[in-house]
Parts: C-alpha cells; sequence; structure tokens
C-alpha cells in the first residue's frame, strides 16, 4: 500500500531544503521535539520512525516524545525506534566549524537508552537478516504494534 503523506521533523531549519530535496513529495516540519507534536491530531500515522532521535534530547524528553508518538500513531500501527548501543559524546560534530553538524545545537548527544528502557514500554528487539551487521551491532532497534494504553510518563 503506497503512503499517504511522508512527514519529516527536524529542530534545524537548515536541513528542510536538503530534506525536501530527496523527498519532493513530502512535508517537513521544523520544531522542537517533543513539543511540536502537540499540534499533531491523535491516530494520525500508520508508521513512526525514529532513527538517531531519542539520544539527542534528556531523558525527561524522550519520555515525553515516545508518550507523544504513542498518541499520535493509528492503533493498528507500528513505531520503529533506532538509537546508539553505545553513549557518544559528539561535541566536535558541533563545535568544530569543519564537521557537517558545525553549530547545530540539536545535536548534541544529551542521553544514553538501554534495551530494557524500551521492551518495558511494549517495545520488541527487532531482530531480521534484512539489517545489516553494523546497525545489529551498534544500535538498539525496536518495534511496537500494539497500542492499547497510553504510556505513563513520570
Amino acid at each position: 500500500m503506497p503512503y499517504k503523506k511522508i512527514v519529516g521533523i527536524d529542530a534545524c531549519a537548515d536541513y528542510r531544503k536538503k530534506y525536501l530535496k530527496t523527498h519532493p513529495k513530502s512535508e517537513f516540519i521544523c520544531g522542537i521535539l517533543p513539543d511540536v507534536l502537540s499540534e499533531i491530531p491523535s491516530h494520525s500515522f500508520t508508521k513512526i520512525i525514529l532513527f538517531d532521535v531519542i539520544e539527542h534530547l534528556t531523558k525527561k524528553d524522550g519520555y515525553k516524545l515516545l508518550k507523544e508518538i504513542h498518541r499520535i500513531v493509528t492503533f493498528d500501527g507500528c513505531i520503529v525506534l533506532i538509537t546508539p548501543v553505545e553513549f557518544t559524546d559528539n561535541k566536535e560534530l558541533v563545535e568544530d566549524e569543519t564537521k557537517w553538524s558545525y553549530g547545530n545545537v540539536y545535536n548534541y548527544h544529551r542521553s544514553h537508552w538501554l534495551l530494557e528502557e524500551f521492551t518495558d514500554l511494549g517495545y520488541s528487539k527487532l531482530v531480521s537478516s534484512f539489517i545489516p551487521s553494523f546497525y545489529a551491532d551498534n544500535y538498539i532497534i525496536v518495534i511496537k504494534k500494539e497500542f492499547k494504553d497510553e504510556i505513563k510518563v513520570e
């Protein structure tokens, strides 16, 4: 089934042009996660993919993000979340003017996540022969397909 709409979200407005160049039929929302999601109606998306996102938020905002994506995914939808296994201090990427992410303060790593933190919320580790070994060895890849209850955020 073809996608009706693809939406990209990023806090860095500079990424908009690059994103729309590679995804010309999609939409781009510039905003800060998790707050920007409050503007999206509940149950609006059948699939949500977070690739290298949650580690850029504090733990508190990361849990808020999880709560919001649970709200905006359809009951029969799917969430795939990918985050590094190890925490890396990436200050150099943001603070060195020769690096690709120079000046993007939203690119700092602010938290480290463990597989158990996701499985405690009903996510399952995604195991597939289609996942290249680099990602399987260096990233936590989880999926959630059932959304009966909202998650509790402390």
